[in-house]
């Protein structure tokens, strides 16, 4: 409202206020209203027991004195021009006490309006500040909900989105559950809304009910549906206010879902640079970023024995299925703790958290032969593998894991130099050319026998002495 409209009502009630005999310059109350009127009635009232007081005196005069007064006709002018003015002071006084008195009364009631406006004007506000404040679905939904209640006087009410053409409950808030009344929100409103994308207050016996489309950037991405117990208790003034909200709660939706979107992908692209694609183990990157923590982890490189064959014999469909199957069986052999990685092609390695000696090391390799050692059934053909396990133990020294890569590497390639589906530890003798270790079982009283004492190298069979 411009600022000549709001001098219009101001002026006009600083004149009646003026004309009324109030002070100028000052907007009037209705408590000084009324004491304006009590002034104007006490001076009435004082001029009335005068005149009052001095027909009485005249009336004590002689006869033919009063009829020579009345008979001159100043003084019968005098007295009736007297009362009529009086009489029109008097009126015109509490004319303009009563346009003082409605004008206030007016302005009362404006700002009465007003002020019930601004509160909902702010409620309003407060949701939609409310509903992008986080970008977390959920939280997004509970607060268009939180805030559409808080706005109008809804005691029910869900918010259903749109996911693959079907319209869902995503959530909802009130004193039932939205399942044990399936005649909340009957299939027709809600038919009628989507198809004219308007709201729509729908008022019943028993409830009222608004039912408001969540339209972002021109598409519908769900329906707001409110309820309040009775006949009448939604008003179009609430319809078109909740409408406003809708705007914004259908903008917050968006961008939980354009974020929501967003953290999928980024999670999809972490999972993907450091995972295996067929197997959905670690890869190499998380082999790498599990050594940077500076760990000293015992590292087992592992190879399939005879992979080739069974790729060329069955078919590569088969082989990745049989890689899959061992890649489960791995990490049933091992803790949550240890890292199983997919090194490449048919290798694998696992890093074998805190301080594993070669026993205990020699002992899990012995059980990762002989579980993968199992037959594996890949569709209607059964596939036996076997595996040789070459295992680095980095001991009290710090070892870069390119170098413990190295060790077990040779490690395994002693193994499968011993007949293969073997296990061995390397060991400095490894790296003279020509000598190959020997198993040196432990002694039977020795459950958990010191590094030295441990094999270089084993089968299955010989896991009995571990």
């Amino acid at each position: 409202m411009s600022k000549e409209h709001n001098a219009e009502p101001l002026g006009e009630l600083q004149r009646a206020a003026r004309s009324s005999g109030m002070r100028a310059g000052v907007l009037p109350s209705l408590e000084q209203v009324e004491r304006r009127r009590f002034e104007l009635r006490l001076i009435s009232t004082g001029l009335l027991i005068a005149l009052t007081a001095a027909l009485g005196i005249i009336s004590l005069w002689p006869a033919e004195e009063i009829h020579n007064l009345l008979a001159r006709p100043a003084v019968r002018y005098g007295m009736f021009g007297l009362a009529v003015v009086l009489s029109a002071y008097s009126v015109e006084k509490e004319r303009s006490l009563g346009r003082v008195s409605r004008l206030l009364v007016d302005e009362r009631l404006l700002t009465t309006a007003l002020s019930s406006r601004l509160h909902e004007i702010t409620t309003l506000l407060d949701a939609g500040r409310a509903v992008n404040s986080t970008l977390e679905l959920d939280r997004v939904l509970s607060s268009i909900l939180t805030g559409a209640t808080d706005l109008l006087p809804a005691t029910q009410g869900t918010v259903m989105l749109l996911e693959d053409g079907q319209l869902v409950v995503a959530a909802e808030a009130g004193s039932e559950p939205v399942a044990e009344l399936p005649d909340r929100f009957p299939d027709s409103v809600i038919t009628q809304v989507v198809q004219s994308l308007q709201p729509l207050l729908v008022d019943s016996h028993e409830r009222s009910t608004l039912c408001v489309p969540l339209i972002e950037r021109g598409r519908l991405v769900g329906v707001l549906n409110l309820v309040a117990p009775g006949e009448g208790q939604f008003s179009d003034y609430d319809l078109r206010a909740v409408s406003l909200f809708a705007e914004q709660a259908a903008a917050a939706i968006g961008k939980a879902r354009l974020y929501e979107q967003s953290r999928i992908q980024a999670e999809q692209l972490s999972f993907a640079a450091t995972h295996d694609t067929l197997t959905h183990l670690s890869n190499r990157a998380a082999l790498a970023q599990r050594a940077s923590l500076g760990k000293s982890e015992t590292l087992m490189f592992l190879d399939l024995d005879g992979f080739k064959e069974v790729n060329d014999a069955h078919g590569h469909q088969v082989g990745d299925e049989l890689l899959v199957i061992v890649g489960q069986r791995l990490l049933k052999c091992v803790s949550s703790r240890d890292l199983v990685s997919r090194y490449g092609g048919d290798e694998f390695a696992i890093l074998l958290e805190g301080s594993v000696d070669a026993p205990t090391a020699s002992r899990i390799a012995a059980r990762v032969i002989e579980d993968l050692h199992r037959p594996v059934a890949v569709g209607d053909r059964q596939v036996t593998i076997t595996v040789s396990v070459g295992i680095a133990v980095p001991g009290s020294e710090r070892v870069h894991l390119d170098q413990l890569l190295q060790r077990a590497d040779r490690a395994l390639y002693e193994a499968k130099a011993q007949g293969k589906a073997r296990w061995c530890v390397y060991s400095a003798e490894l790296e003279v050319p020509g000598q190959v270790g020997t198993p040196h079982p432990p002694p039977e009283a020795a459950p958990h026998p010191a590094p030295e004492a441990a094999p270089q190298s084993g089968s299955v069979e010989q896991t009995a002495g571990l």
